[in-house]
């Protein structure tokens, strides 16, 4: 016969593998809703765009990108990037500061998309990539 004392811990055993079940899924969650928020990434000699869906382009053919911002509305800001590539169109990707904190914002500061701008700048860079950015 299965004691008193035993039966309190296996359920206490049941309860902390289910704490840590959802430990686990929540963490994935965050972390998939986090990536929903990447304006880019860099996989297999290809720079990949994410606007509503992903634009990849290897590196080999891209001929350069061309950054903007503009305001919006009073202090709300929003970038721009277009991606010329050979043998495809030019794709323009506009983004807020929703990449940058990983989460959605209503209220983009134009410091906020210069860092952006200067992070996407680094990683060209890396690549010898070309860049221009608009005044």
């Amino acid at each position: 016969m299965i004691s008193t004392k035993e039966i309190i811990t296996l359920i206490i055993l049941f309860i902390l593998g289910i704490v840590i079940l959802v430990t686990f899924f929540a963490r994935k969650l965050r972390d998939i809703k986090r990536e929903h928020y990447d304006l880019w990434r860099t996989e297999k000699n290809s720079l990949i765009f994410y606007d509503d869906t992903a634009h990849t382009f290897p590196f080999d053919q891209i001929i350069g990108i061309t950054f903007s911002r503009r305001r919006k509305m009073l202090g709300i800001w929003e970038g721009t990037l277009i991606v010329h590539a050979k043998d495809q169109e030019s794709t323009a990707i506009i983004f807020d500061g929703s990449s940058y904190f990983k989460r959605k914002v209503t209220v983009t500061p134009k410091r906020t998309i210069d860092y952006i701008i200067d992070e996407l700048i680094d990683e060209l860079r890396k690549h010898g990539i070309s860049y221009e950015i608009l005044k």
